[in-house]
């Protein structure tokens, strides 16, 4: 990188700031352990009472993951995000092809109403329908991924319980998402759907990872929001879910939705590892004082909490002369996309990120210590989730298993994986646990989940 940047020499001054303020970013073993008792804790809670609990727990009614032998074609709508998807699974012979298609949601969409929303769903599945089968085609059920909390009363019913991940549409709020698009569907005469699964993205994911691999037993989202989901036994009447009456679910088994995104909101867990920063984004954020826990390890947030450090450190005099470009005061100026690319250490990318944001003469000192600050922010990040995948992990109480893994923060970051897994070495020693990448896990899980209404 040396090639690119003038060459600054620090002083001691300015090398005990940076440290200082890299320090607060370390987590210790002791620190983990404190956090995962935290979860063990939520987890009980929230599949053994009926209210206040900060992790929803949320049954999805799915009670076992794909054999590889389920056989036809079905489609997959995938919301979770700032874009929609469209799929088209063929599933024979073991094999699945596929076919889909990328949706914007607009910022208009994402705070808008809920007819606008779930009309520009509904438009954009029978665009694509239509376009693969012509005709007024006749859809059977559909899987729908839908990545925010929902109470289901069945795998084809549930209302939301709140938006995350920066929606905020109006008259979502407890009502049933399938029978939103239906509506929609119905209103627009182009397709004709017989039922809409509703999974989450978890569940997508882990369904998705099942199909090729039997020993799927969590599914887990590292992407612009975080969450989670394990399969849980039904063998007593402590939960709290009224199926286990049903003998159906009975001394079985079902998938749990976690969301776990919320730990630390009400009850403190992460109080001992919050920094300023941490605290700033909350208050800033459109929810503040919830899904704590996704806010300091999803990638939605870790750009604006390196944005902050930078700042901290233009404040104190030690990057950049204490001047503060016009763009590096804009929030979310500074994306996670960045943090990425600085941990690569690429210098031609450092070069481009930092005059985008105001500084081309950046020093080859300021530049390494915002590749620390990127590193130190992102081992913080990958050691609280392996964490939480602990504390589901000691749960199950197994000594070999694969998490299926989706996200674009797992998936880009170039040091995410590998601190996830050194982390999980160190809190399981005894266990091998084996993150595996469930590419398309949204759209073909949910495809997944659609074939499993047939069967």
């Amino acid at each position: 990188m040396t090639t690119f940047y003038k060459v600054a020499t620090p002083g001691v001054w300015e090398k005990a700031k940076v440290d200082e303020l890299l320090k607060q970013y370390e987590i210790s073993r002791e620190a983990l352990e404190k956090i995962m008792l935290g979860f063990d804790e939520m987890f009980t809670q929230g599949t053994t009472e009926h209210d206040n609990t900060e992790l929803l727990m949320i049954p999805t009614y799915v009670n076992s993951i794909p054999t590889g032998k389920e056989e036809g074609n079905f489609f997959a709508l995938d919301l979770g995000g700032t874009n929609f998807r469209v799929m088209l699974l063929k599933i024979h012979g073991g094999k699945i092809d596929s076919s889909s298609e990328v949706y914007p949601i607009s910022q208009q969409l994402m705070t808008g109403t809920a007819d606008e929303l779930f009309g520009y769903i509904a438009k954009c599945l029978g665009e694509f329908a239509i376009k693969k089968l012509g005709g007024k085609p006749k859809l059977g059920s559909v899987g729908f991924t839908f990545s925010f909390p929902v109470k289901q009363t069945s795998l084809t019913s549930g209302n939301l319980e709140r938006w995350t991940k920066g929606f905020d549409v109006e008259g979502v709020v407890d009502a049933d998402i399938s029978k939103l698009l239906k509506q929609q569907i119905e209103i627009r005469k182009e397709i004709s759907v017989d039922s809409i699964a509703l999974i989450n993205d978890t569940t997508g994911t882990m369904m998705s990872c099942g199909f090729d691999d039997q020993e799927v037993m969590i599914g887990l989202i590292l992407g612009t929001g975080t969450n989670a989901c394990y399969m849980e036994k039904l063998d007593t009447e402590e939960k709290r879910w009224g199926i286990v009456q049903d003998r159906e679910y009975a001394e079985k088994q079902i998938i749990v939705n976690t969301e776990w995104g919320a730990f630390g909101s009400k009850s403190g867990h992460l109080d001992s590892v919050k920094t300023k920063e941490d605290k700033e984004v909350d208050i800033h954020s459109l929810n503040p004082s919830q899904q704590i826990y996704e806010k300091m390890i999803s990638g939605m947030y870790l750009g604006e909490i390196v944005r902050l450090c930078i700042l901290s450190l233009i404040k104190e005099h030690v990057l950049f002369r204490g001047v503060a470009s016009k763009e590096i005061q804009v929030k979310n100026s500074f994306l996670t996309q960045h943090v990425s690319e600085f941990c690569s250490g690429e210098a031609k990318d450092c070069v481009n990120i930092l005059t985008a944001v105001g500084y081309p003469d950046a020093t080859l000192f300021e530049c390494q210590v915002i590749q620390e600050v990127c590193s130190a922010v992102s081992l913080r990040a990958a050691r609280l989730a392996a964490a939480g995948l602990t504390g589901i992990i000691r749960r199950l109480g197994r000594n070999s298993l694969t998490v299926a893994v989706d996200g674009s923060l797992f998936k880009k970051h170039p040091t995410f994986k590998r601190f996830m897994q050194q982390t999980l070495d160190e809190l399981l020693p005894w266990t091998r646990v084996k993150l595996r990448l469930s590419e398309d896990g949204s759209g073909r899980g949910a495809a997944l989940v659609a074939a499993s209404i047939k069967k």
